[in-house]
């Protein structure tokens, strides 16, 4: 009996366990309900002796007793006399304050509890036509900040899902994005440029995946959260197991996703996923490598790219032009005044500066420049004054690639992508010199093509050491290029190129033929200290890798624009003398430019005045301005080489 007996309480306890366990509603049942059935009780047990003063029905006498159960001041105007009722109410009283007392606390607990999942950033997000972004790296800012700027403040719904702490992201997006576009822009607190929503969770895993809705979203931008420097393929594994998880947990709906990834192999691997999503990866390395090869030759191009990508300004956009259609592509790079022409979209393939004979038809898009789709109309006025008189002399086209002298500082994982793209731009007669400290110079031997290895020759030096680099003696090269080390912090990496960067530049003040000098930095602040030594151009490779993933993310039809704007073949941004097109010291405006561009086959987009260093490019001027153009300007073209 006695065994019995422990079984039934034990399981009697376990029993009470689960119930309370179930949830706060169930710890607030039981003392509720003990409470309603002593009132109840005590209700039954006065109408029943017939001891209530008032007298009434027993639902009056049940209300009575449950307002001393809720305000204990209410028993000390009962009469003494009726000592039965007394004790009753008494009772009842002392039972309505412990379970008032039990109420608050469990209220306190279940609110203090509530706060805490919200904190913990788990609760579901219910939010449609919003933007994912998967992961956390120091991305984040520019990439939320390029967002909003984009849609001008109003009506952005950011989503982040990241294995981080919710309260640390929301302070830091505060700290380092909304508050300062509100005092840039002058918005007001009540006024939100955005919601950005936080949730912490693993991106590789379907069921934190849930929490975000990316079902219900516009487009899905993943952040590489592995380490830099580290193996590219590595790298890619997060990014890779992140789309499988998307894919898994979203079956009913295609969706955009947007991920940078560092190795070619990875390309392939998400190749085989486009068959249930549009998925756009940005293989970076390769991105980058191309921008630094064409800059390093080219000083200037990296400010015009960061333009062209940035939402702060004219942006691009793809528009029918039915007014067209039947024209030539070079009468319609001159029907738009306020925007400049880049390229036709023709049965969804992108073609920037087509041949200018090239007639547009009924279902051809305009691929322009502008500062929005609604000022992207043509120019109603008449036909533009182009001052053909001023037109230079047309210069006999060569196909001979120039010979150049290249020093490259420094060296890191696609530094090898770098050399092969530069040396397609250079003719077989160049020298590329690479410098880099002696524990890097046998590796990079190896890393670079066998091919490539009799063009370029290597020096184990110390970059930081003016001993070292006068003995290289930099004033006898035409182009000097310096490479971040991947292999260090962000910081690190960019205090040796500042050093670099001012031990050469001392040295070309006294150098009348100055080489041009392209730097690349790791963190965008670091470039504002970097000023200060002159350089000719800055590259900032995550800064324009996210700007490019932004644009993807707001416009799909851009993947394609990018894709042909940064291929091997066809059409590049090029940087060529002002004196190729029109006669110096005389005015002339932009339209004039780009009817005379357009006898190479070339597309003007905009131009570069004078040759001092640091000088900002200009996109879209204009047509109707007139400039007048000195020697050392520059115009800047589509072309093909």
């Amino acid at each position: 009996m006695k065994a019995f007996w422990q079984r039934w309480q034990a399981r009697w306890r376990y029993s009470l366990d689960e119930f309370f366990a179930r949830s706060n509603l169930s710890l607030l049942l039981v003392p509720a309900g003990f409470t309603l059935l002593l009132i109840f009780a005590s209700a039954s047990a006065i109408s029943l002796l017939h001891i209530q003063p008032e007298g009434g029905s027993f639902w009056q006498v049940f209300w009575h007793t449950l307002l001393r159960a809720l305000d204990p001041g209410t028993i000390s105007g009962d009469s003494t006399e009726n000592l039965p009722f007394l004790l009753i109410m008494l009772l009842v009283t002392l039972s309505g304050i412990m379970l008032v007392s039990l109420l608050i606390g469990l209220l306190d607990n279940i609110l203090e509890a509530h706060i805490y999942q919200l904190r913990k950033g788990r609760s579901q997000v219910p939010e449609e036509d919003h933007y994912v972004i998967l992961g956390w790296s120091p991305q984040i800012y520019l990439i939320l900040r390029e967002l909003i700027v984009g849609h001008n403040g109003r009506g952005v719904r950011i989503v982040i899902l990241a294995d981080r702490d919710k309260m640390e992201m929301d302070d830091a997006i505060r700290e380092r994005v909304l508050h300062p576009l509100r005092r840039e822009n002058g918005w007001r607190f009540w006024r939100s440029p955005a919601r950005v929503i936080c949730r912490t969770g693993n991106p590789m895993e379907p069921l934190d995946l849930n929490i975000v809705n990316p079902q219900r979203s516009r487009a899905v931008l993943i952040l590489s959260e592995a380490e830099e420097g580290s193996d590219p393929v590595d790298r890619d594994i997060y990014t890779v197991k992140t789309v499988l998880a998307l894919t898994h947990s979203s079956q009913q709906r295609r969706l955009n996703i947007v991920a940078a990834v560092h190795s070619e192999r990875t390309l392939a691997v998400l190749a085989d996923l486009e068959q249930r999503h549009d998925i756009f990866p940005i293989y970076s390395q390769d991105i980058i490598a191309r921008i630094m090869a064409q800059t390093a030759l080219q000083a200037g191009l990296s400010s015009i790219y960061t333009d062209l990508l940035n939402f702060e300004g004219d942006e691009v956009y793809m528009k029918e032009a039915p007014a067209l259609t039947g024209r030539a592509y070079a009468e319609a790079l001159l029907a738009y005044e306020t925007s400049a022409v880049l390229g036709l979209v023709r049965n969804g393939r992108i073609l920037l500066n087509p041949h200018p004979q090239t007639r547009l038809l009924p279902d051809d898009q305009i691929v322009a420049i502008s500062r929005d789709e609604d000022s992207l109309q043509i120019d109603a006025r008449p036909a533009p004054l182009i001052r053909r008189e001023f037109f230079s002399a047309v210069a006999p086209e060569t196909q001979l690639l120039p010979t150049a002298r290249v020093l490259v500082f420094g060296w890191n994982s696609y530094a090898p992508l770098v050399l092969e793209q530069m040396l397609q731009y250079i003719s077989q007669k160049s020298t590329l010199t690479i410098v880099t400290n002696q524990a890097l110079a046998h590796r990079a031997q190896r890393s670079i093509k066998e091919q490539l290895r009799a063009r370029v020759r290597f020096e184990a030096r110390d970059a930081t050491d003016r001993q070292a680099l006068a003995e290289l003696r930099p004033e006898t090269y035409d182009h000097v290029l310096l490479l971040s080390n991947d292999a260090l912090d962000p910081q690190r990496a960019d205090a040796h190129t500042l050093y670099t960067l001012l031990h050469l530049r001392d040295m070309m003040k006294s150098d009348r033929t100055p080489f041009t000098l392209v730097s690349e930095m790791r963190d965008l602040l670091n470039r504002k200290l970097a000023t200060a030594a002159q350089v000719d151009d800055f590259i900032v490779s995550d800064h324009l890798i996210s700007l490019l993933m932004v644009q993807l993310v707001t416009d799909q039809r851009r993947h394609a624009l990018y894709r042909e704007l940064f291929a091997v073949e066809g059409a590049e941004i090029y940087l060529k003398p002002i004196t190729r097109y029109v006669q110096t010291g005389v005015p002339v405006n932009f339209y004039t430019l780009v009817a005379s561009a357009a006898r190479y086959g070339e597309t003007a987009i905009g131009y570069r005045l004078g040759s001092q260093v640091g000088q900002e490019a200009r996109l879209n001027p204009p047509k109707a301005e007139t400039l007048t153009f000195s020697a050392q300007d520059q115009l800047i073209v589509l072309a093909e080489g």
